[in-house]
């Protein structure tokens, strides 16, 4: 099985250890808001890319259900992913410090204004949330929107137990369409870290190769016994 794990400031700078268990990817708290930025995060990455693991990025959401405030979100954590070289960005969208008493209609129309902002910036979006909040009376996003238009980029929460857990058990899996991960632990290996196990691993926009650099030309001038070379553009 493919295992993330994601991490934020209550993890270490160092993921040596999540590597040893067993984890193959980390996907990293990279922004809060529309002004904070994760302090672990660079230390994060760079540890991550060390260890040779897969790294991908996520954003804390405080839009709540405002089309404008998620736009702004979306531009100041892709300024920040684009910093930190990360291809794939998730939305999280749950509700702690997060209003969620908008409309099902309303929250995702924010979410996905958030999502096509992240997009494009040139970054892969996904969104973040817990089964409860995409599915059954506690419904507060509607997925299908969201699929349609980014495809399966749904990271959904749903742990079977409390307790620390070393594998995901697919008897508990959360059957939903659009599911790319599923986070099935909050206590891997009793690691006291967030565990998913990855079914689609999404992958960075292809971006455009860099211009090629300009041709230098270089110019000789002779002086007396003086010869002087200069290079331009």
């Amino acid at each position: 099985m493919t295992y993330y794990v994601d991490v934020a400031k209550y993890q270490p700078e160092a993921l040596d250890s999540y590597k040893q268990a067993g984890a193959s990817g980390a996907i990293i708290q990279l922004t809060v808001g529309n002004s904070i930025v994760a302090p672990k995060a660079q230390a994060q990455v760079n540890s991550a890319r060390q260890l040779g693991m897969t790294v991908q990025g996520y954003h804390y959401a405080c839009f709540g259900h405002s089309i404008s405030q998620a736009k702004a979100e979306a531009n100041f954590t892709s300024k920040r992913a684009q910093q930190l070289g990360i291809g794939v960005l998730y939305c999280d969208w749950e509700s702690e410090d997060n209003d969620t008493s908008g409309s099902a209609v309303q929250n995702t129309d924010a979410i996905i204004a958030f999502m096509q902002t992240v997009k494009d910036n040139g970054i892969t979006p996904g969104l973040y949330s817990s089964a409860s909040f995409m599915r059954g009376l506690n419904n507060k996003i509607g997925v299908y929107p969201i699929i349609q238009r980014f495809g399966s980029c749904i990271w959904v929460a749903s742990y079977p137990t409390m307790n620390a857990v070393s594998d995901a058990d697919m008897n508990w899996f959360p059957s939903m369409d659009g599911v790319c991960a599923w986070q099935f632990t909050s206590n891997w290996k009793g690691l006291n870290v967030d565990c998913s196990k990855i079914l689609i691993n999404l992958k960075p926009i292809a971006k455009p190769k860099p211009n090629p650099a300009p041709t230098k030309h270089k110019t000789i001038t002779i002086t007396g016994d003086n010869l002087t070379i200069k290079e331009s553009d």
